[in-house]
């Protein structure tokens, strides 16, 4: 007698995210594991310039993959800061797009934070001020009104 089972492989990347095939979850695993541990750059190999597109590429890539973690999950609190010490560094390199910066700010203060202490709680407020910040001088220096 032969039995008919309906198989449904069901794969998870190291992000948390779902797929169906193994190649959508390595694709992914590379993505993720380009965010975590991004490749070590030689300076001396590169010009400034191929530095900055470097530079930029990387917290563009980081942006998108923590853009999409806010989006689909509730954050806990050092995750959600991890995020922020992204978003100062690219502040301070000046290699990505004002636009840019303001977006992934925005998505930081509309994500959903999962506060444990009252010390990760009043850290959570000080960074919202923080990012309330950037984004109002990213408006100013652009000419835009924020409501």
């Amino acid at each position: 007698m032969k039995e008919n089972f309906e198989i449904r492989y069901d794969f998870i990347a190291k992000d948390g995210s779902r797929h169906q095939d193994m190649d959508s979850v390595k694709a992914i695993d590379e993505q993720y594991l380009e965010y975590t541990a991004p490749k070590k750059i030689n300076q001396t190999e590169l010009t400034e310039s191929e530095l900055k597109d470097v530079l930029k590429e990387q917290f563009e890539t980081g942006f998108m993959i923590a853009s999409a973690n806010m989006f689909m999950n509730n954050l806990d609190f050092r995750e959600w800061n991890q995020y922020c010490h992204m978003l100062m560094k690219a502040v301070k390199s000046g290699v990505v797009k004002p636009q840019d910066i303001r977006t992934f700010a925005l998505n930081l203060c509309l994500a959903s934070v999962i506060t444990i202490t009252i010390h990760e709680h009043e850290e959570y407020l000080k960074n919202q001020k923080v990012l309330n910040g950037i984004i109002d001088t990213i408006n100013r220096e652009q000419g835009q009104s924020r409501k």
